[in-house]
């Protein structure tokens, strides 16, 4: 194969490999937003059908500490998982579980730090790691979520963003400009190439 004949493959090679790479960059921005927006649909979804203001799926439920009152267990803005409890089979709240229920229309996540048999149900009394007295308010097994299973610290700031439809709505508006800037760099961009293809070209004929 002669020197000028192995330039010219090499050149067209180097061109179309520029033109893969931009496409697999653009490919990959595309995948993380499409993510983004499933994302948020499955949390309104799952929000709507289950009418909760949280994410819950097969018994995992997501939430967002928004206070440092238990820390340092769980710090604020953590991403807090619990495990369903289900009492109808047998399992057991234990003194030092850290739990999330429901009161007064608002949820918690506190420590258990007792129990007491009223009339002949179990009531829960609990308490934050910050604060000296016991909640005034004791807990019944119904207004139990589940039991606190992980914490990921910083990521409940993540999920209150992605759950909400702000974010799925400026998602998509990125979604769309990013196509946009995408098609007319590549349009640009291949057009120079072509031309500069086309340039070289002639230059070796001459």
């Amino acid at each position: 194969m002669s020197r000028k004949r192995e330039k010219k493959i090499k050149k067209r090679i180097k061109f179309f490999k520029n033109i893969k790479y931009e496409k697999i960059i653009f490919r990959l921005i595309y995948a993380v937003l499409v993510i983004c927006i499933l994302c948020n649909i499955i949390f309104l979804l799952n929000t709507t059908i289950t009418k909760n203001d949280y994410f819950s799926f097969a018994g995992i439920s997501l939430f967002s500490m928004e206070t440092d009152l238990m820390e340092p267990e769980i710090s604020k803005n953590s991403l807090v998982i619990t495990d369903r409890y289900d009492s109808s089979k047998c399992e057991q709240i234990e003194t030092g579980d850290n739990i999330a229920y429901r009161v007064n229309g608002r949820i918690r996540i506190n420590k258990v730090f007792g129990e007491k048999l009223i009339d002949g149900n179990i009531e829960y009394q609990t308490k934050s790691n910050q604060n000296f007295n016991l909640d005034i308010e004791t807990i019944e097994e119904g207004q139990v979520i589940g039991k606190v299973k992980t914490v990921i610290s910083g990521f409940g700031i993540v999920y209150n963003i992605i759950k909400s439809v702000g974010f799925s709505v400026f998602i998509l508006i990125l979604l769309i400009i990013v196509f946009i800037l995408n098609r007319q760099i590549y349009k640009e961009r291949r057009r120079r190439r072509v031309r500069a293809y086309n340039r070289e070209q002639k230059e070796e004929r001459l």
